[in-house]
């Protein structure tokens, strides 16, 4: 009676251990993992450099996604692009990603697994309007102001024709819709949780406009496990260019579209375990950019 018990307990266990959706191949290292969790690095060497690879891939039925920001109180509210009834797009103060930490860690929010930067935006001033919507906590926050998008100030035709992403959180999942001015509101009336807009990674800018240079890029794309499992999946990369980063995922066995949240200097990636992994950071005078303050950010908990 011992033995089976103990081989019903040994098979038990195994069927409740949480399974990682993605194949691990030679050369990852799991630096966390946590609560349906987990996060990935990867070195990829060529003959020149490196990339670093730092994914994410996060059970929805046991985490939850919010955001962190602050809306300026100095500054009035600028006319937004992209939506059609709700067309305020106000400042956000850019805060110190080091304070962000402390805030989250140390104040009262619980279970902090990991932060990201997650917009655009569109001045390094103390605040910024950020560059496409946002809704949180089911309130529509900002209706964006790029003109690298489709509205009728874009600043050149490509930019007019791309079709905006909306990456929605609801009901312990995520989704990736179409977005345009016209369906804005359906998003508050839906009940999401929260909803990042942003383009798809061939029609960030620096694909457009230089394919070929090497960056930080910030990817955000969706997963479909087991028993109805949604994962989302975060990929920070360092000195690759945006597509082959996202091929990167593609190769993962990421089937959905891709997102772009950022690029650039202002990429950030913290995780509980392993700490302040990417800071913003730039080759240029970074006390005139002030790049290590953003404006917007993402953070993982579990419930």
């Amino acid at each position: 009676i011992a033995l089976l018990f103990f081989v019903f307990l040994s098979f038990a266990q195994a069927q409740s251990r949480p399974e990682l959706p993605i194949r691990m191949t030679k050369g990852m290292e799991i630096l966390d993992s946590s609560n349906y969790a987990w996060l990935i690095h990867q070195s990829i060497k060529s003959t020149h450099d490196t990339s670093e690879m730092y994914i994410q891939v996060i059970d929805l039925r046991y985490n939850t996604v919010s955001q962190y920001f602050k809306l300026s109180a100095n500054e009035g509210k600028g006319l937004g692009l992209y939506a059609e009834e709700k067309n305020n797009s106000p400042y956000f103060e850019r805060l110190p990603y080091n304070e962000v930490i402390d805030s989250l860690r140390y104040g009262n929010v619980k279970h902090v697994w990991s932060i990201i930067n997650a917009s655009f935006f569109e001045k390094y001033e103390d605040s910024t309007q950020l560059s496409f919507p946002l809704v949180a906590k089911g309130k529509f926050i900002t209706a964006g102001s790029s003109r690298y998008g489709p509205s009728d100030s874009a600043a050149n035709m490509y930019y007019k024709k791309v079709r905006l992403k909306a990456m929605v959180f609801a009901k312990n999942k995520c989704h990736l819709n179409n977005y345009s001015q016209q369906n804005a509101l359906r998003f508050e009336m839906k009940a999401a949780d929260n909803v990042i807009v942003t383009y798809e990674h061939k029609d960030h800018p620096a694909n457009y406009f230089a394919p070929a240079i090497k960056n930080r890029f910030q990817l955000a794309a969706i997963l479909q496990g087991k028993l109805k499992s949604n994962y989302l999946i975060l990929l920070s990369s360092t000195n690759t260019t945006i597509n082959t980063a996202a091929n990167y995922l593609k190769n993962l066995g990421v089937r959905s579209s891709i997102l772009s949240l950022d690029g650039g200097a202002s990429v950030f990636l913290y995780n509980q375990k392993a700490g302040t992994i990417l800071k913003p950071t730039t080759k240029q005078d970074a006390a005139e950019l002030k790049v290590e303050r953003l404006p917007h950010y993402l953070f993982i908990q579990s419930k």
